[in-house]
């Protein structure tokens, strides 16, 4: 029996490593701490989390970082995802919703030698190109581009390739590569894939629907002290660089202050929306274009759930 109990006691303990406590809730990133993420550091690293009377855990990220699954499990209370992963999530059964989208114009590209003559996405053949398959974008993109006579290959985990080969593309953010390219000697050159109309909202906050339900100041407080932050960050990022060079010792200072000046027109909203809402209308363009892409099929009214201004 006490054998048992033993058991039981370490079967808990196993499970419910990582989970959330209430006064420690976790943030789960996409990717390694970079400058889209510089809003959220800067929440924490100015205060502005602590104001609120949270006390955040900034979880890093990285290639197929599970945020949806710990988000969607518990074992982390908000995290950062795209649009596009969130109507996958829900596709997939999972209530994930969306509540604040500092990042209005999603940084996507497809990084291409300036050498190489190309200047638009219709021009793109003859080459060959590093794009993962799992994101939506590279599904769109076959969609609206012929790429002949172009060899798509695995995303590469830096730009090596493209350093050393003129007929070599790849997909990148604007806010980083690009600019690590021309430091390092290249030419290149950047085609928007929200040029091309596939524009999901980048570095969304979620959570889930029970959350919201269950804990919906808390919610509203995280919100604020986020939206706190990225517009310090915007104003004022070096203090969130220099943690976040300090978590990310490859991501230069240099790259970051990059980053942070390409992001004060991309986080911009238009009409009547505060910073870091979202619309309708564009959530709904997106479901449709990820069902052109063959990737989801989501009713309206599913569509509307998954993300909520607050």
């Amino acid at each position: 029996m006490k054998l048992k109990l033993v058991c039981l006691a370490l079967l808990s303990l196993l499970l419910g490593c990582g989970e959330e406590t209430s006064s420690d809730l976790s943030l789960a990133l996409n990717w390694f701490p970079e400058a889209e993420h510089g809003g959220y550091y800067s929440a924490q690293v100015e205060g502005h989390f602590e104001k609120q009377s949270l006390k955040v855990n900034i979880i890093s990220g990285g290639p197929d970082a599970p945020v949806i699954q710990k988000v969607a499990t518990g074992r982390a209370a908000y995290g950062i995802a795209n649009a596009d992963d969130v109507l996958n999530a829900r596709a997939n059964g999972a209530k994930i919703i969306a509540v604040f989208a500092p990042i209005q114009i999603n940084p996507r590209c497809i990084m291409v030698h300036e050498d190489s003559g190309i200047k638009s996405f219709e021009e793109i053949k003859n080459i060959t190109l590093g794009m993962s398959a799992r994101p939506a974008f590279s599904h769109w993109l076959k969609t609206k581009v012929k790429l002949e006579g172009v060899k798509v290959v695995p995303y590469p985990p830096s730009i090596s390739i493209f350093l050393n080969d003129p007929k070599f593309a790849q997909q990148a953010y604007n806010i980083s590569e690009p600019f690590v390219a021309q430091k390092l000697g290249a030419k290149p050159k950047v085609l928007m894939v929200s040029d091309l109309g596939f524009n999901p909202y980048c570095s969304v906050l979620i959570t889930t629907e029970e959350r919201l339900a269950k804990e919906p100041d808390e919610v509203k407080k995280f919100v604020e002290a986020s939206k706190a932050g990225w517009l310090d960050y915007l104003k004022k990022p070096d203090l969130s660089h220099r943690e976040i060079h300090r978590l990310n010792p490859e991501m230069p200072l240099d790259v970051l202050d990059f980053g942070a000046n390409k992001l004060k027109s991309m986080t911009e909203t238009k009409g009547a929306l505060e910073f870091g809402e979202m619309t309708e209308e564009r959530w709904l363009e997106l479901s449709g274009q990820m069902k052109a892409a063959g990737l989801i099929d989501l009713k309206p009214e599913e569509v509307k759930k998954a993300w909520l201004n607050l």
